[in-house]
């Protein structure tokens, strides 16, 4: 009950106060200046165990729910071995995981994006915490595994369910029903835990045949290279789709097998040999791209920027975003968004931690490289086409405006250190 007014009071649910204070959880994690007594009331304190405000954090985006896990970790936070809120946490991850890549229709890139969130790191010990549920204690008598199994059931009665294959496919691959007691209750709590669809979906996988990598070059894939090749004799005529099919043997000859995604000629992917024809129409000194010709950028890329030690490189588009790629594979590594408009450039702090960009929105943005946060932001006055680091005193940048000046810049105190024509 919370007073309102001098003679009325409002009642709350607590789940309401709860989605409050998610909420501004969720700002204090993605502030710069907050400082760890603020977060640890929340991710300290035992009573989080009860609660439903870091599920419903989770449930914001998959970014702040990586940074929600990667601060509940068991090296930061006492988790007893019992508590749900591993698995209420993970329930409401893995659906904001499923949000994002649903956005995705390529299938070869939502693969790559598919294989990037399952890599997260962050979710590890969640994992885990998961499967010593399954398991139960180690060397414990049977008897003693069956009542810990119950114990769980009871414990997660009502909660929501794991809505991707994860824990099963990756973290209990080994398990299976033998028939025993404890493992009929096993399969009970996997059952509980799992949605319907996802356990299906396992469980037949685990039936049926599983595919080696070898045999993704399948027949069909080569139907679909000869139904590629006399479209191209169609439509280039018949040298041409020579030349291709000359270039795309060769790249899939080339030495560094298993081929990377800057090759794009996959042969899992038979639709998007893009590498092969781009090198038979224009070049063959063009090595790759970044990303793919059918997905990158969502406009006109404008800048590119490598970091010092040559790993990264980040791009910069009038798509208002700036993408982080991963100079070996091509692979990207993450976007950048907080800008309006189109971001005209870009450049790596000579000590590869930050980059700084500028904009048609009159701003320069300080990112940090390894989240993808903004860390800062600097109005102008005016569209800002280039920015360059002080190779000296990092913390001092030049700007080029649009109104024919230079502005130089101290990241420090965010004013301008001075203007000169």
């Amino acid at each position: 009950m919370l007073p309102s007014g001098p003679d009325r009071v409002v009642f709350l649910h607590s789940t309401v106060l709860e989605f409050l204070a998610a909420v501004d959880l969720r700002d204090l994690l993605a502030r710069a200046d907050t400082s760890q007594d603020e977060i640890s009331r929340v991710f300290d304190e035992r009573s989080r165990d009860h609660l439903e405000t870091l599920p419903i954090l989770c449930s914001a985006d998959h970014t702040t729910a990586w940074r929600v896990l990667a601060r509940l970790a068991p090296q930061r936070t006492a988790i007893p071995p019992e508590s749900t809120l591993p698995l209420r946490c993970l329930a409401e991850t893995e659906a904001a995981e499923m949000a994002y890549l649903e956005r995705y229709q390529d299938e070869s890139l939502r693969a790559d994006k598919e294989q990037e969130v399952y890599d997260r790191q962050e979710k590890d010990w969640a994992y885990q915490h998961l499967r010593s549920w399954v398991l139960g204690p180690p060397d414990a008598q049977e008897a003693m595994r069956f009542a810990w199994l119950e114990a769980r059931l009871a414990d997660i009665e009502g909660a929501i369910q794991l809505c991707r294959p994860v824990l099963m496919t990756r973290y209990l691959l080994a398990w299976h029903n033998d028939g025993t007691p404890v493992a009929k209750k096993q399969e009970e709590l996997l059952r509980r835990m799992l949605d319907g669809t996802v356990w299906q979906q396992v469980t037949a996988g685990r039936t049926a045949s599983q595919p080696t990598i070898e045999n993704t070059v399948s027949a069909e894939n080569d139907a679909l290279v000869r139904r590629y090749l006399h479209i191209l004799d169609q439509y280039r005529g018949p040298e041409f789709a020579r030349q291709v099919d000359v270039e795309r043997t060769r790249l899939m000859h080339m030495p560094h097998q298993p081929e990377r995604v800057l090759d794009l000629d996959l042969p899992e992917y038979p639709e998007d040999r893009n590498l092969a024809y781009y090198r038979a129409a224009f070049t063959p000194a063009l090595l790759g791209f970044y990303g793919s010709p059918n997905f990158c950028h969502g406009d006109a890329v404008r800048a590119l920027a490598f970091s010092p030690n040559g790993q990264l490189a980040i791009s910069t588009s009038d798509d208002g975003l700036l993408i982080l790629w991963e100079v070996a594979s091509g692979r990207e590594v993450r976007r950048f968004v907080g800008h309006r408009g189109v971001v005209y450039t870009c450049a790596f702090s000579p000590d590869g931690r930050w980059v700084l960009s500028s904009a048609a929105d009159h701003t320069l943005k300080l990112w940090e490289i390894t989240t993808g946060q903004e860390m800062d932001s600097w109005e102008v006055g005016w569209p800002v086409y280039a920015v360059s680091f002080h190779p000296i005193t990092p913390h001092l940048v030049v700007a080029a405006l649009q109104n024919g000046t230079l502005a130089v810049l101290d990241l420090h105190v965010r004013t301008h250190y001075a203007t000169r024509a």
